[in-house]
């Protein structure tokens, strides 16, 4: 059994590009002569049952792009989610979230040349995000997505499966703040003018500069012994 949300979604079968293939997948395709963007999140052998009574992957990302778009936060379009489930069980067989494709540049083609204007929009923008109740469990640089125009940027978000969002009015709590922002580069001198910036403009007080940074390390420190370990392994 197949089901769609939203309006009724089929691509033109003749005009789809692959352009990732891995633990998900993502097509470039063509729906009534606009650019979309399927990520199939493929069939979940050993957790089928457990989304018998949960939302898929591809639901939660469809609901929380509206969320985002109506707290004012970038992301490409939401057209519809799909989900294939067993009849009897309703054990989930699959799913794929389809979206407006959007041209668009990673954090990380920014991040290493990054001038204070940028640091300053893009402080502002994940100040704003926090501010509104949104916390993207996934805050890489590769699900940051930058578009440069007019000598300005606009940022934006996807991989939008794993969010938490506060009731409008409620802003993220801050030690989940600094947790939060810890993914998205190293520790080095473009992430401390960030944090600053960042402090400044969520009219944190200064004091809590050296909390974050520490929250930082032991995350940095966390994740290089995760490597060596995969090394080792």
């Amino acid at each position: 059994m197949s089901k769609t949300i939203a309006e009724p979604f089929s691509v033109d079968e003749e005009r789809k590009d692959v352009i990732h293939k891995g633990r998900n997948t993502l097509t470039l395709a063509r729906w009534q002569d606009k650019d979309v963007v399927v990520k199939d999140f493929g069939r979940p052998l050993l957790r089928g049952w457990e989304y018998a009574l949960r939302k898929s992957k591809a639901r939660r990302s469809f609901e929380n792009a509206h969320t985002l778009l109506q707290r004012g936060i970038d992301t490409p379009a939401p057209i519809a989610y799909r989900e294939r489930r067993s009849d009897l069980t309703n054990r989930l067989e699959g799913c794929a979230y389809i979206c407006l494709y959007e041209p668009s540049q990673s954090l990380l083609d920014f991040y290493d040349t990054a001038d204070a204007a940028f640091i300053h929009t893009f402080a502002a923008f994940v100040a704003g995000l926090h501010d509104k109740g949104i916390r993207h469990d996934d805050l890489n640089n590769t699900n940051i997505r930058v578009t440069a125009s007019d000598g300005g940027y606009r940022f934006s978000l996807i991989d939008l499966n794993r969010m938490h969002i506060y009731p409008e009015g409620q802003a993220v709590p801050v030690d989940e703040c600094f947790d939060n922002i810890t993914r998205f580069s190293c520790l080095d001198d473009t992430f401390v003018a960030f944090l600053d910036q960042y402090l400044e403009l969520r009219g944190l007080p200064s004091s809590l500069r050296d909390k974050a940074l520490e929250i930082k390390r032991r995350h940095d420190a966390n994740t290089d012994r995760k490597k060596k370990l995969k090394r080792l392994i």
